[in-house]
C-alpha cells in the first residue's frame, strides 16, 4: 500500500522540482545577473547536478518508512522553496 505512494512521491519530485528550479532562476536570478534565462531541460539538469552535490537520501536507508520520510521531506522542501522564491520575486 506505501510503495505506490512512494513511487507516486518520487515522480512528484522528479517533476515538479525542475520547474522550481527554472522559476527561481528566471524570475530572481536573471533580474539580479545578465544571463539568459533556462529551459525546463536545463534546470532538471542544474537539479540532478545539485542533488549528486547535496545529496538527500542516505545509503544507510533501507526500510520503506525511510523513503516515505525522504520523500515527504523532498517533497515539503520543494514547496518551501517555491514559495521562497515566488515571495522573493515580488520584491524584486
Amino acid at each position: 500500500m506505501k510503495k505506490p505512494g512512494i513511487i507516486i512521491g518520487v515522480v512528484f519530485v522528479i517533476v515538479v522540482s525542475p520547474f522550481v528550479v527554472q522559476y527561481g532562476w528566471n524570475e530572481i536570478i536573471t533580474t539580479i545577473v545578465p544571463v539568459s534565462k533556462i529551459t525546463v531541460w536545463q534546470a532538471l539538469g542544474m537539479d540532478a547536478l545539485l542533488s549528486f552535490i547535496w545529496p538527500v537520501l542516505s545509503s544507510k536507508k533501507e526500510s520503506e518508512e525511510d523513503y516515505s520520510y525522504a520523500v515527504k521531506s523532498s517533497i515539503s522542501k520543494i514547496i518551501t522553496c517555491a514559495f521562497l522564491i515566488w515571495l522573493a520575486s515580488l520584491f524584486i
